[in-house]
């Protein structure tokens, strides 16, 4: 699937405000969010579903 072909969008929901880095990994599967408070989520990118909350995280 190309840029901008997306089939469908889940909706991430967890963070209780701005998110301020998305990535997504190589093989498209998961997603990793970031705030500026230094959380961090990883994201089953299919379902929308969070996969692990990421713990100790240091922004720099």
């Amino acid at each position: 699937m190309g840029c901008g072909q997306w089939a469908r969008t889940a909706p991430l929901r967890g963070h209780r405000d701005w998110v301020m880095s998305v990535v997504f990994a190589p093989s498209g599967e998961q997603v990793l969010t970031g705030r500026a408070d230094d959380s961090a989520r990883l994201w089953d990118a299919a379902s929308g579903h969070e996969a692990a909350p990421l713990r100790g995280i240091r922004i720099w």
